[in-house]
């Protein structure tokens, strides 16, 4: 599975040769023999380390060359690492540098998933970025984040607005209360696992000023932030502003650093890897596989006899007898007798139990190399011929480990198309009930508004300013967290923070954490009315007709409880066997059947499990948000 992707324009002349030169030291560093390279052909540079080169030059002058190195690690872990150099033909195209990463194969999580191994920033990925000046679209990839002034804000403001641009853009917004060399020691580390797949900024407090004047509210970074730009960020339209996420000062304070780090690293590699290739690198990728199965099948087909001077053997028209071929030439001997002298006689061994064996492995001999006789270099051809079988068991093994490769690759393939196909059937049928339910409101609202203009306040009806008595929702599961208890004192999370927090990397647009909150509000006032002995009811009831001032939630999108299926079987139950504190139960665990449905997403689809104990406390206790945990559809 491919764990690194990361492709960038260079400068500069002699890049293939500048790029073989920091190819061959990460090798020697590795402990390999970079000296055996060959190009056209697959080495050996180590016990289980191979490595492929091509170099291809077209018509129109480009220069094409990859390097592909396999290691076969212990427990049949293999790591493929591919580095891929082209120089265009023509002078007015930049060249660039492509490196991919393939990591082992992993299992399906428990959610049907193969999970992306992390895969570390490779040390020739580094060594590559310490000699090229290297860029996406108009964003540089240095080794560490650049320091912008205010000078450099209108520069900025094409980067983030690129359109050529594959990777993200990171900037740290200044403040000015923090000095900027420190605001950039400490964005630093945060950081270190983007470099080659993002540009990264670290502004002053006067070039974020002058950025945020320049790109509009909706899309600014605000001082002591670090806010990641999706290519082509469009601030002209407000709709597009959610997709740029934003990293808030209190998570940066509060959050441990090596989990910013990872993050922010993981997002990177994920936005680098699911963008699309361009056409040029596309075809000359097809390219290379190409050659590389063309390797693997020319070395199975053995090299022909370079000795002209052999007799072969074939069948005669007239009879099935071998006879030479006409116009060929026999082989001489090696002691030839004199022109005068009386031609010899040969006298065949008498055939007896010692000779049989001769007999039958001449026979055998003549068959497999074709001469008529044995000779030296009957022998020699032998020899040929058994290199050549030991040569096509190993080649037969490349092919076999070649077709395992690619056959993970299309499985891989397979299931991330099948899982996109559900979960683009799932979110149709959520768009539609969530469109149902707009329609009912709206439909509720139009009555309510009729209603209060018959009573002579119509101009309270119409009165769009609601700002008194709208909540801010949160646009991530980690501010969800983090403002949970202080929003809603009924309620207590008592779950895995980071099955939450892991749900933006689903829905980056922040709907999720704000259908869940809303969720959660109505839960919260459920337990104040349970409290205020306004309702006597459960939860399902409640939603269905909450009293008066009551915040509620689709009674359709809740679950009374599990079915019996999942309640009755420990691999599913043990799951929804949640945290609570020893007051609740002895164990400190009780089983959570009640859940909201937060959404529908394939397997994904997020849910909230809760455990009511308002009736002994007046208390909710929240213990699993993440996505669907698993049941037998999903297994």
């Amino acid at each position: 599975m491919l764990g690194y992707r990361t492709l960038f324009s260079v400068d500069g002349g002699d890049v293939v040769e500048r790029a073989h030169q920091q190819l061959y030291s990460w090798l020697r560093d590795k402990g390999y023999d970079a000296d055996a390279l060959e190009a056209g052909a697959t080495v050996s540079l180590a016990d289980g380390v191979e490595c492929t080169l091509l170099d291809n030059t077209a018509q129109d002058g480009s220069r094409s060359v990859r390097a592909r190195l396999t290691e076969d690690k212990s427990n049949d872990q293999r790591w493929t690492s591919q580095l891929t150099v082209h120089v265009p033909g023509r002078t007015s195209q930049q060249p660039w540098v492509w490196v991919d990463i393939d990591t082992p194969e992993d299992d399906s999580d428990e959610f049907g998933k193969r999970p992306r191994r992390w895969t570390g920033t490779p040390k020739l990925v580094r060594n590559l970025l310490e000699v090229f000046q290297a860029a996406d679209g108009q964003a540089r990839l240095g080794p560490r984040p650049q320091t912008m002034t205010a000078d450099d804000a209108e520069t900025l403001l094409d980067i983030v607005c690129d359109p050529d641009r594959r990777g993200p853009v990171f900037l740290a917004g200044g403040d000015t209360e923090i000095p900027v060399a420190s605001w950039k020691e400490h964005v630093d580390p945060m950081l270190a696992e983007t470099v080659g797949l993002a540009g990264t900024y670290v502004l002053t407090s006067d070039a974020t000023a002058a950025f945020n004047t320049l790109i509009g509210e909706t899309h600014s970074v605000a001082p002591g932030t670090v806010r990641t730009y999706l290519p082509c960020a469009d601030p002209a339209d407000p709709l597009d502003a959610p997709k740029h996420r934003v990293l808030s000062t209190g998570r940066i304070l509060r959050d441990d650093p090596k989990n910013i780090r990872r993050m922010l690293g993981r997002k990177a590699r994920e936005l680098t890897i699911e963008a699309p290739l361009s056409k040029a690198a596309t075809r000359i990728d097809a390219r290379f596989e190409r050659d590389i199965d063309n390797l693997l099948v020319n070395a199975l087909i053995p090299t022909p006899r370079r000795d002209s001077t052999r007799t072969t053997r074939a069948t005669h028209p007239e009879n099935d007898e071998a006879q030479p071929i006409h116009g060929s030439t026999s082989v001489v001997d090696s002691n030839p007798a004199p022109p005068d002298s009386e031609p010899t006689v040969d006298t065949a061994p008498q055939v007896g139990p010692e000779t049989e064996g001769y007999l039958a492995l001449r026979e055998l001999l003549l068959d497999v190399t074709g001469f008529d006789d044995i000779n030296p270099m009957t022998v020699d051809e032998l020899g040929r011929l058994a290199r050549a079988g030991r040569n096509a068991e190993q080649q037969s093994k490349a092919l076999q480990r070649r077709f395992e490769e690619l056959q993970y690759r299309n499985t891989v393939l397979r299931e991330d198309q099948d899982r996109l196909t559900k979960r683009l059937e799932t979110e149709q049928l959520d768009h539609y009930q969530t469109d149902e339910e707009r329609a009912d409101l709206q439909e509720q609202l139009r009555r309510l508004r009729l209603s209060l203009a018959r009573n002579g306040r119509a101009e309270q009806a119409w009165d769009d300013d609601v700002t008194d008595v709208r909540t801010v929702r949160p646009k991530t599961f980690d501010d969800l967290i983090e403002g949970l208890q202080d929003e809603f004192p009924r309620l207590v999370f008592t779950g895995d923070k980071s099955k939450a927090t892991a749900l933006d990397e689903h829905e980056p647009l922040g709907r999720w954490a704000a259908k869940t909150w809303e969720a959660l509000q109505a839960l919260d006032d459920y337990a104040v009315a349970s409290a205020d002995g306004r309702c006597s009811k459960g939860v399902h009831d409640y939603l269905a007709g909450p009293p008066d001032g009551c915040r509620t939630f689709s009674v359709n999108r809740h679950a009374r409880d599990e079915s019996e299926t999942v309640r009755s079987t420990e691999k599913y139950a043990k799951h929804r066997t949640l945290p609570v504190p020893a007051e609740v139960a002895a164990e400190e665990a009780v089983f959570m059947g009640a859940h909201f449905k937060i959404a529908q997403s394939g397997l994904t689809s997020p849910r909230v499990h809760y455990y009511d104990d308002t009736a002994r406390s007046s208390t909710v206790y929240v213990g699993y948000i993440g996505p669907h945990l698993p049941t037998p559809q999903t297994n």
